[in-house]
């Protein structure tokens, strides 16, 4: 028991780098960003003028924040799972900070693999995609009898907002943003200190 106890006390985590594990799990949940972000658009979650047709009523909100809460628990899963290899490289224990920093490297692989896909998404494979979300955001705010002034001055927002390179960016920021919480969530699961 005394040993034991001394050993706690004294344990040491071994020197590993959390880059090799980092580049493995960002590199997981970019694909699952990429297979989630490719089933909508096949699907026809990604047609803004379906979502006109159909109006944005409960059904829609409730598929759409699904899909939402879906990859989050997919992201933190897969951070977790991060967390959890790195502390077997270091000897079964891992403090809240290096399982927190393990699981936000592994966000940032992601949010950059994600960033130059999403330029590649909307720059090509969905070409037409943010071309048709501009014209039905200004339909919808025509019927809903914005002047031709106000009308001018937000398309003119819309049209340098709206690029797939601002887009990619984005929406690289806001994983980044995401990936920090979801890394606290997961480092708060995964931390496994040595009991003194």
């Amino acid at each position: 028991m005394e040993n034991s106890v001394l050993d706690s006390a004294n344990y040491q985590a071994p020197k590993v780098s959390p880059w090799p594990i980092a580049v493995k799990f960002g590199l997981l949940g970019a694909l699952a960003a990429i297979a989630i972000t490719m089933t909508s658009y096949f699907t026809g979650g990604m047609d803004p003028s379906a979502q006109m047709e159909n109006g944005f009523n409960a059904g829609t909100i409730f598929k759409s924040m699904g899909i939402v809460v879906i990859g989050y628990v997919i992201y933190t899963m897969i951070y977790f799972l991060a967390i959890k290899k790195y502390r077997e490289e270091l000897g079964g224990f891992i403090s809240f900070g290096k399982g927190f920093k393990v699981a936000f490297f592994s966000a940032l692989i992601k949010a950059i693999i994600v960033t130059l896909f999403l330029f590649i998404f909307y720059k090509f494979i969905a070409a037409d995609f943010l071309p048709n979300l501009i014209s039905t955001m200004e339909e919808m705010m025509s019927e809903a009898g914005q002047s031709e002034e106000q009308l001018e001055m937000t398309m003119k927002v819309y049209n340098v907002m709206y690029t797939p390179f601002a887009m990619a960016i984005m929406t690289g920021m806001t994983t980044v943003v995401g990936g920090a919480i979801l890394s606290v969530i997961a480092a708060a699961i995964g931390q496994k200190e040595p009991s003194l």
